[in-house]
């Protein structure tokens, strides 16, 4: 299958703006930069098992899901489901990295594309905007244990290999882990073979 590509067909500038408001990433923003980012985003509909980032894949997007459910995989094994309201492929934005991870829809789901070149064309101008939403990415990437408080990493004072390392290390911890159910083998199997 295909993805099915419109300018925000069949979701309400309401919902939309409500999904972006709502995004930990696009929180940032403010009421005026969403509704410039409004007029970027592409909205697109794709059927149940399609692929819609691959690990390993240079991004330049990322994605605000406005309805239905995708699996996370890292190096093909499941780490999580994420819903409505949730952003998937931002890291590749902020940190120049690969995609770390192959997202694929678990049902029908109707997702919110976001283009770098708009998001950092609409933010950019207001000073420090960018890294407060890079910053918001990457202190989510913090590497927690349970018996030591979190190591807190500063993206500005850390360089860009142990940013890197930090990001893999604690990706699967913090982001991709969940509750979801996981898929069976077969399941697996069959959004391997996409």
């Amino acid at each position: 299958g295909d993805v099915s590509n419109s300018q925000t067909k069949g979701i309400s500038k309401a919902t939309r703006k409500k999904i972006l408001a709502n995004s930990r990433v696009l929180q940032c923003m403010t009421e005026e930069e969403l509704e410039s980012l409004l007029t970027t985003v592409t909205f697109q509909t794709c059927p149940r098992r399609l692929r819609i980032i691959q690990q390993g894949d240079l991004g330049d997007k990322m994605y605000a899901i406005a309805a239905g459910e995708v699996d996370i995989y890292v190096n093909g094994k499941w780490m999580a489901r994420r819903g409505e309201g949730m952003v998937v492929g931002e890291v590749s934005i902020f940190s120049q990295q690969r995609r770390t991870a192959t997202v694929c829809a678990w049902t029908p789901v109707k997702i919110i594309e976001i283009t770098k070149e708009a998001l950092q064309t609409i933010v950019q101008p207001r000073e420090g905007a960018w890294e407060a939403m890079r910053d918001k990415i990457m202190s989510d990437l913090v590497p927690t244990s349970s018996s030591s408080p979190a190591r807190q990493v500063n993206p500005r004072h850390t360089s860009k290999s142990k940013l890197l390392q930090a990001m893999k290390f604690v990706k699967m911890v913090n982001i991709f882990g969940g509750g979801a159910k996981q898929p069976s083998p077969a399941e697996i199997e069959n959004l391997s073979a996409l």
